[in-house]
């Protein structure tokens, strides 16, 4: 009875220790706080939240208002580009990229970072407490003369019983502690007992153990840099996330002013076709005055009906460029509407410094981040491969405190006593000999590191010649603008002084065959005309897709759009970047936070 007794408190111990310990329903599918450099509460992947203000519905872009826009639809809604990064950001469940007009779908997602983030739980788990427990019974009815019994009849019947308890843990220093109440027997009973031996008896321990690593495996550096390596690749992983999300914005930029371009251009064409059926109509009547033939009719009507032949191929890439922007912003294709981008372009020349917009892109550009954080990940990596070269020297100390009676409590009282006490304190040696395995790891993780260097100093130069490229093409792009547009006024011109020589000729008898001539020059001034307009609307369109590009060359996208992001990156590399690359304020590591906003998730800062 009293091996169950002790039994069925011994269980109840363990119930309870083990719901201490996080062991329960609820318990063991929560998420363990993480007291070093990791992020809580743990981000769950969502849609991103806007300020009440920015929100827009997914299919009502703003309110219909009726056109009478030539054989386009009867209802447009206009938007302008703020609209169309928000609905795009409300409706981001997979972030969306224009990829050579087409719509794609990243590989990355926001659910990549917080996967990682478990990574980086998982890894600091390591230094959780551990517990562990045991019993085991036994009963001996052991034959006269058995060898184990050493010929002591007394001792051929008895019944033993051993427990042991232990809760170790795992230090950032690499030391191991381990307390647990462990008796080298805990019940023993003897039948027919004749020696004075206490009957039954009931031993006690209470053990406490000790090693602490002194070369191999020493220090929190080694120790902590799973965890910080995990951390550094969610870091990454978030930076991927964010160079996806400057992409989305940029491509919806970018879908945004080539649509409007494209409207442009089918204006221009709706515009040409009016001065083109007023000829058609007026040559229509000549003919029935009998002041010219009929060919000469054809010959106006051939050159009308090629314009609305182009007409039709400039409002099919129309409905392409609003099928792409649809797509980016994730609403559906068609509503029963016609998107109209309000937005005035930027026309304004822009000055560049170069160096500082090569620095920029160095201190915010993500892939650029994602570099520079492997570089980080491989000097961790050598660090560690160094340390496993060193040979194994360990400090192990152990002390045991123990007791013995012919009951449970009067064995632990003795046992808290620390009347008898024993302890033992020595060092380990060990060494591979020639120790190549971990010498060979040690170079291996040298030349990764070279590697990862030298691939962030050709990156870096390869971004300085992405941007300069950039800025090149911005500023000759703006200057040819502004020849377009003074092909605008040019063509107006030439487009009034045709029409009116075409529609009121000379006296008759003053030249011959000038119909011809005034129709074929009212007919070029009208083709000038229509080009320059849709020269000057694409040359627009790129040189505001190009600043676009610029700001994304630059990692400041998302600034540029006062979007802020509540789990960016940068806030990371703000706090820790002395920590993390040991420059100063000063140094290439100086960047500014971008204002957080108040909103979960996404934002908007700024009115």
């Amino acid at each position: 009875m009293s091996v169950l007794r002790f039994l069925t408190v011994f269980a109840l111990l363990g119930t309870l220790v083990g719901c201490q310990s996080g062991l329960d329903v609820e318990g063991a599918f929560a998420v363990p706080e993480v007291t070093r450099r990791v992020r809580a509460p743990l981000p769950s992947p969502r849609r991103p939240i806007l300020p009440a203000a920015a929100v827009v519905e997914p299919t009502t872009v703003a309110r219909p208002v009726v056109t009478d826009a030539r054989g386009s639809a009867s209802v447009t809604r206009p938007l302008s580009l703020r609209e169309s990064i928000a609905t795009a950001l409300e409706n981001s469940d997979a972030v969306r990229t224009l990829d050579r007009g087409f719509v794609r779908s990243a590989e990355v997602t926001s659910y990549d970072p917080s996967t990682l983030l478990h990574e980086v739980i998982a890894e600091d788990a390591v230094f959780d407490p551990r517990f562990a427990a045991g019993v085991s019974g036994a009963r001996f009815n052991s034959p006269p003369g058995s060898p184990e019994i050493a010929q002591v009849t007394n001792y051929l019947h008895r019944d033993e019983f051993d427990v042991f308890a232990e809760v170790s843990k795992l230090w950032p220093l690499g030391t191991e502690t381990s307390l647990s109440y462990q008796p080298p027997k805990a019940y023993l009973f003897q039948q027919n007992r004749t020696t004075p031996l206490l009957n039954p008896g009931w031993g006690s321990a209470l053990v406490l153990n000790v090693r602490q690593p002194l070369l191999r495996g020493a220090g929190a550096e080694v120790n902590e840099a799973p965890i910080r390596i995990a951390q550094l690749r969610h870091d990454q992983s978030s930076w991927k996330f964010k160079d996806a999300l400057i992409d989305q914005v940029r491509s919806i930029e970018e879908s945004y002013w080539h649509l409007q371009a494209a409207r442009a251009a089918l204006q221009a064409y709706d515009k040409a076709l009016v001065p083109l059926d007023e000829a058609v109509h007026l040559q229509q009547m000549r003919q029935e005055s009998e002041m010219i033939t009929a060919a000469e009719v054809s010959r106006v009507r051939l050159q009308r009906n090629e314009f609305q032949q182009h007409r039709v191929r400039v409002a099919a890439q129309v409905q392409q460029r609003e099928y792409a922007l649809r797509g980016l912003m994730g609403v559906p294709l068609t509503d029963g509407a016609r998107l109209e981008p309000v937005d005035t372009a930027e026309t304004r020349p822009a000055e560049f410094d170069l160096s500082t917009l090569v620095s920029t892109a160095i201190d915010s550009r993500p892939d650029t981040l994602q570099r520079r954080l492997e570089v980080l990940i491989r000097g961790i990596e050598l660090n560690v491969a160094t340390n496993g070269v060193k040979p194994r020297l360990d400090l192990q100390v152990l002390h045991r405190t123990s007791g013995i009676d012919d009951s449970v409590d009067q064995s632990v009282g003795r046992m808290l006593e620390f009347g008898h006490t024993d302890w033992s304190a020595g060092l380990v040696f060990s060494v591979p000999l020639r120790n190549r395995a971990a010498k060979a790891r040690a170079n291996a993780m040298e030349l990764q590191l070279a590697k990862s260097r030298t691939l962030l100093d050709q990156h870096v130069q390869n971004v300085a010649v992405e941007i300069a490229e950039l800025v090149s093409d911005i500023q000759a792009t703006q200057r040819e603008y502004e020849s377009a547009h003074e092909r605008i006024a040019d063509s107006q011109q030439w487009v009034e002084i045709a029409r009116t020589r075409f529609i009121t000729p000379p006296t008759a008898g003053e030249a011959r065959n000038w119909l011809i001539i005034a129709l074929d020059d009212y007919q070029l001034a009208l083709r000038a005309q229509v080009d320059a307009r849709i020269t000057t609307s694409q040359l627009l369109a790129r040189y505001n897709t190009l600043l676009a590009r610029l700001e994304q060359a630059q990692g400041t996208l998302l600034h540029k759009h006062r979007i802020d992001w509540s789990e960016d990156p940068l806030h990371e590399i703000v706090e820790h970047r002395d920590e993390w690359f040991g420059a100063t304020a000063e140094g290439p590591w100086h960047v500014e936070a971008p204002v957080q906003s108040q909103a979960t998730g996404w934002g908007w800062s700024g009115p």
